[in-house]
C-alpha cells in the first residue's frame, strides 16, 4: 500500500474542510429559514386572531349605551379602523357606522357589502379593499364588521424584510 504524498494529504484535508463548511452552512440556512418561517407564521396568525376577536367584540355589542364624558372600557380593545353594516332580512342596508372611513360613497360601500354578503365564509379577506370582514346573524338582521388590515400587512412585510436582512448578515458572519 502506497502512502499519500504530503501535498495529497493537504488537498484531502482542504476538500474535507470545504465539505464540512458546506454541510454546516446548509444546516444553518435550513434552521434559520425554518425559524424565520415559524416567526412569520405565528405573527401572522396572532395578528389575524386579534383582528377577528376585535370584530367579534364589535359585532356582539352593536348597540351599546355610552355615558358622555366617560370612555367605554371596552373601546380599548378596538385597535383597528373599522366600520359596521347592519342588513335587513331582504339584504338592504339598515345602518352604516364606524370611524376612519368615508361612508358616504354608496357605490363603494355597496360593492364591499356585496362581496362580504355573497361569501359563504363567516370571516374572510377582501383583498381589493384591504379589508377583513366578519358576519354575525341576529334575529331579523345581519351584522357585518369590516376591519382594515393594511397595518397587519405592513407589519408582515416589514418582518419579512427584517428576517431577510438578519438572515443575510447571519450567513455572512458564519
Amino acid at each position: 500500500m502506497r502512502k499519500p504524498s504530503p501535498e495529497g494529504v493537504v488537498r484531502m484535508i482542504r476538500k474535507l474542510r470545504m465539505k464540512f463548511v458546506i454541510v454546516n452552512m446548509a444546516i444553518v440556512v435550513v434552521m434559520l429559514g425554518f425559524i424565520f418561517a415559524l416567526v412569520l407564521h405565528f405573527t401572522s396568525a396572532n395578528l389575524e386572531t386579534e383582528s377577528i376577536q376585535m370584530m367579534q367584540t364589535i359585532a356582539g355589542r352593536p348597540f351599546r349605551p355610552e355615558i358622555p364624558g366617560r370612555p367605554d372600557l371596552q373601546e380599548q380593545e378596538i385597535l383597528l379602523p373599522y366600520f359596521m353594516v347592519h342588513m335587513g332580512p331582504d339584504g338592504e342596508m339598515l345602518t352604516l357606522n364606524g370611524g376612519f372611513y368615508d361612508l358616504t360613497d354608496e357605490e363603494l360601500m355597496g360593492n364591499m357589502v356585496k362581496a362580504a354578503a355573497s361569501s359563504s365564509k363567516v370571516f374572510d379577506v377582501i383583498p381589493e379593499y384591504n379589508l377583513r370582514f366578519y358576519k354575525q346573524n341576529f334575529p331579523g338582521r345581519q351584522c357585518i364588521v369590516f376591519a382594515d388590515i393594511s397595518s397587519e400587512r405592513s407589519t408582515l412585510d416589514s418582518m419579512i424584510k427584517t428576517c431577510g436582512i438578519i438572515g443575510f448578515f447571519s450567513l455572512v458572519v458564519f
